[in-house]
């Protein structure tokens, strides 16, 4: 996703609990499913394009998962735009 929004002329930031390298953009890391990292990520990564124009949630995690882990699977796309928003 990044790769073609970066050949249509977009400038991109990446927030994901780690940075996987390869991406070409930088990436802020951050456990979306936490309210302030959530925040601090997106306040962080319009500080680097020097605002933000539209904020893309294809926040996710698949595959099988521990009960421990259900309550972060199901939150990630949810909370993650919500927490993300600007002015939350």
């Amino acid at each position: 996703m990044t790769a073609r929004f970066t050949v249509l002329g977009a400038e991109v930031v990446g927030l994901d609990l780690t940075d996987p390298g390869d991406l070409g953009v930088p990436v802020v890391t951050c456990d979306l499913t936490e309210p302030d990292q959530a925040r601090a990520a997106v306040a962080k990564a319009a500080g680097l394009l020097g605002g933000v124009d539209l904020l893309v949630n294809n926040a996710g995690r698949g595959g099988p998962a521990p009960p421990s882990r259900h309550r972060a699977r199901r939150s990630t796309p949810s909370c993650g735009s919500t927490w993300s928003a600007p002015g939350r």
